[in-house]
């Protein structure tokens, strides 16, 4: 999509298989973090929404309902990040 963002389209599987293979990608980075040895961790967000077939969202709209849940995502993940700054500094 952009810089650092990618879209990924899962054809023919439902929410819960695709959280699945969700986590599969975020163990992924989990372990890249946890071997290598960097002043700074790499993290990933997402966003997964289905597509209604009675609805029949377009495209532009699919995308923008993952964005959001994506951009909530990450400011949850940047708010935990920085709580967990300030315990360690405590």
């Amino acid at each position: 999509m952009g810089g650092d963002e990618l879209l990924i389209v899962l054809n023919g599987i439902n929410m819960d298989e695709a959280e699945k293979i969700w986590e599969r990608i975020k163990a992924k980075y989990k372990r890249i973090n946890d071997l290598e040895n960097r002043p700074y961790l790499v993290s990933v967000s997402h966003g997964i929404v289905e597509y209604d077939k009675v609805l029949k969202p377009g495209l532009e709209d699919l995308i923008k309902a993952t964005d959001e849940k994506m951009y909530e995502e990450k400011k949850a993940i940047k708010k935990e990040l920085k709580e967990s700054i300030v315990r360690a500094g405590t």
